[in-house]
C-alpha cells in the first residue's frame, strides 16, 4: 500500500488503560474505496488472554468498564462518528 491509500485519521483517542487494566481506543478515519473517500470508526480493545477466546471465524474479547468509563466511551464514539461523517460519506450503508 502506498501513502495515497493509507487511511487518514480524522479523530482519535488512542489505547488508554481503564480501571480493570484493559485498554480501549477509538478512531475515525477516511479510507480510499475505488478512488472515493469513505469514513468509518474503529474501536480497538486490548484484554488479557483470559478475557479473549477463539470463536468460529475469529476471536471474541470482553472488556470490563465501570459505568463512568462506559459513558466516556460512549462520548468518544459519538465524537468519532461526528468527525467521520464530516470528513466523508460512510464506508458501509
Amino acid at each position: 500500500m502506498n501513502a495515497d491509500t493509507e487511511p487518514a485519521t480524522v479523530w482519535e483517542r488512542p489505547l488508554d488503560e481503564v480501571a480493570s487494566g484493559m485498554q480501549v481506543g477509538v478512531r475515525s478515519a477516511v479510507f480510499q474505496v475505488a478512488g472515493d473517500g469513505r469514513s468509518a470508526v474503529t474501536l480497538s480493545i486490548s484484554v488479557p488472554d483470559a478475557y479473549a477466546r477463539a470463536v468460529e471465524g475469529g476471536t471474541s474479547a470482553t472488556i470490563l468498564l465501570n459505568p463512568d468509563e462506559a459513558r466516556g466511551l460512549s462520548g468518544w464514539l459519538d465524537e468519532a462518528a461526528d468527525a467521520a461523517l464530516k470528513a466523508a460519506p460512510p464506508m458501509y450503508g
